[in-house]
């Protein structure tokens, strides 16, 4: 997947979240990224529902994790550590590619 094929997804992700969701997750990527997601947009025309679901689908079994969920994480070689999650953010990197950061707390 190329760096634009990365954007333009994450692009068709937000479309498909809605106005004021996709408003909640602008809030948290830089300038550079809402510039750059915005003109992709802008670019963007009809895409096909085959597309959507495509993105949807990757990025719910990449990113389904929520506030209050509790996972077990393991370490190397470590037992594992249950943890409740506290915050889960998604980010736009360079390239488009889609990132999580995990706030957790130890149970």
């Amino acid at each position: 997947m190329s760096d634009n094929d990365g954007v333009q997804d994450a692009a068709i992700f937000l479309m498909s979240l809605g106005e004021e969701e996709a408003a909640e997750v602008f809030k948290h990527l830089s300038p550079k990224e809402v510039q750059r997601l915005g003109e992709t947009i802008a670019r963007m025309r009809a895409v096909s529902k085959e597309k959507v679901d495509d993105v949807l689908v990757r990025f719910t079994s990449d990113y389904r994790f929520q506030k209050g969920d509790e996972v077990y994480i393991h370490g190397n070689g470590e037992r594992s550590t249950r943890v409740r999650l506290i915050d889960v953010r998604v980010h736009v990197r360079d390239g488009g590619k889609l990132t999580r950061e995990i706030l957790a707390m130890k149970l």
